[in-house]
């Protein structure tokens, strides 16, 4: 993870930006730790200043490390803390960056398929840090109207669009409501399709069901099968033979009459079911 200023010609600022705030999660991963000798105030001002020395020396290529040296003195480098450094780079990135692009890029920002619409609100809100949106008064909003405007302008829920222009929301009441509304036309979709569930499990019996004709057929089919399964072969009364030249009585002779082809349980049990009859 390094940031690569020749990537980054046309948005440099922005790239700025978003690796400094992926850096505050890693240098905080790092779990670096003052000397507990230090005062609190002291142990503060020592983080700056290591955080400075993990950027620089770790995350920064070298053209990144001779911007550093060329807007500080070397007598100020030791001193200078994390914030300090990141709002010279800061304003060195503002005064080369071609504000007209940025601009022209932040006009075509559009919610994506797959993103959620406060996903799509902190991407407008980054992507105009690098964008010239000012004023000269003391209590210029102008910033913040822009950002509502593409909220609006590139959302894909109609929904959300319908309600603010309707409403004329500020930017704190669209990126609010518009997690509301998205939330519950989610939820509102999904009831939506639950009822049809459970049509299917108490409406019309289906093919198989145990209320239809179907199914009882099927039911008495599969009881003259089992009743075909388990019958006795009339040869050797077992209910596991089911062809003649394979039986096992087929060349025996009977005891009782005396006669080949069958055992002498088989022979006796016909007589009983003749005489029954």
């Amino acid at each position: 993870m390094k940031l690569d200023t020749n990537r980054h010609q046309d948005g440099l600022l922005e790239a700025f930006d978003e690796f400094g705030a992926r850096f505050s999660y890693v240098y905080e991963a790092l779990n670096r730790e003052a000397s507990h000798a230090l005062q609190p105030a002291q142990k503060v001002v020592w983080v700056e200043r290591d955080k400075r020395k993990v950027f620089l020396g770790r995350y920064s290529d070298r053209n990144l490390q001779k911007r550093y040296e060329d807007m500080t003195a070397p007598e100020e480098r030791e001193s200078m803390t994390f914030t300090r450094m990141v709002e010279k780079l800061r304003r060195e990135f503002r005064l080369n960056s071609n504000t007209t692009l940025a601009n022209f890029r932040f006009r075509k920002l559009q919610q994506l398929p797959d993103e959620s619409f406060d996903v799509f609100a902190i991407r407008v809100r980054r992507e105009a840090a690098g964008c010239d949106f000012k004023c000269d008064s003391e209590i210029c909003h102008i910033r913040d109207v822009m950002i509502r405007d593409q909220l609006i302008f590139g959302t894909s829920d109609n929904g959300i669009r319908e309600k603010a222009l309707a409403e004329q929301w500020k930017l704190t009441e669209i990126i609010g409501r518009g997690k509301s509304i998205e939330a519950s036309t989610k939820s509102a979709a999904a009831i939506k399709e639950e009822p049809i569930a459970e049509i299917n499990r108490t409406g019309r019996p289906g093919k198989y069901s145990k209320k239809g004709r179907r199914w009882k057929e099927e039911k008495e089919k599969s009881k003259g099968k089992e009743k075909e399964k388990f019958k006795e072969c009339a040869h050797c009364s077992s209910t596991w033979c089911s062809d003649y030249k394979k039986c096992p009585a087929r060349k025996k002779t009977c005891f009782d009459c005396m006669k080949k082809g069958h055992f002498r349980g088989a022979a006796r049990r016909r007589t009983e079911e003749m005489q029954g009859k």
